[in-house]
């Protein structure tokens, strides 16, 4: 009997997303403290539903590429440049 060989999964659709959003932040299309554009543009940018860019967002949160504040931030002494007013934040 052969080994076993596991199909490759392909990429779910928030993942693609996660992985855009994280390029156009690389190449400055978010800078950096920035708030990002509501999750409604978000989806009609990228033709996408809003569930999928939530996902998305909830990757690039995990991976620490962005914050969600719900209040205005307070300034962290470790890296005061980086907050900002807003729901979400690129980070670099």
């Amino acid at each position: 009997m052969s080994a076993t060989s596991h199909l490759d999964r392909a990429p779910s659709l928030a993942d693609v997303l996660a992985q855009r959003l994280e390029q156009d932040i690389a190449q400055g299309h978010y800078a950096p403290g920035e708030k990002l554009p509501s999750e409604q543009q978000l989806a009609t940018t990228y033709g996408v539903s809003r569930p999928i860019v939530r996902e998305a967002i909830g990757r690039l949160k995990h991976d620490g590429l962005v914050t969600s504040r719900q209040r205005p931030p307070i300034p962290d002494a470790r890296s005061p440049a980086r907050h900002v007013r807003g729901d979400r934040t690129a980070q670099t």
